[in-house]
């Protein structure tokens, strides 16, 4: 498995915490911890279906999904072709570039964005 994170450029530091790419080309499944951070995520799935069985959330392929603020520690189980490209945005920040109704549906959980 491989997590990559690469800084935000100076302009866009008070908003950005990070950007971040996960790929895992193995043949079986790893466990990833999640600890709380505040942070909102933007996240895109460039692989195959990704499984939260923690959330009972399923993240399609090529559909982009906001992952909302932590409030509990959380297990993910990393399946073979995954990739998950994401900005993580610092907390109470997210707003700046995206109007969510209300962001308390997407605590502890992902919910998709609408293409429309």
């Amino acid at each position: 498995m491989r997590l990559v994170e690469f800084k935000p450029h100076e302009n866009l530091s008070q908003f950005v915490e990070t950007y971040w790419e996960l790929k895992f080309e193995g043949d079986f499944t790893v466990s990833d911890k999640v600890i709380p951070d505040g942070c909102v995520d933007l996240i895109v799935n460039l692989g195959d279906d990704h499984i939260i069985a923690s959330e009972n959330c399923i993240l399609e392929n090529e559909k982009v999904y906001l992952g909302g603020a932590r409030t509990e520690f959380k297990e993910n189980m990393i399946r073979p072709n995954t990739h998950l490209i994401g900005i993580s945005f610092k907390p109470a920040t997210v707003y700046c570039f995206y109007s969510f109704s209300s962001l308390h549906e997407a605590t502890n959980c992902c919910v998709e964005i609408d293409s429309h």
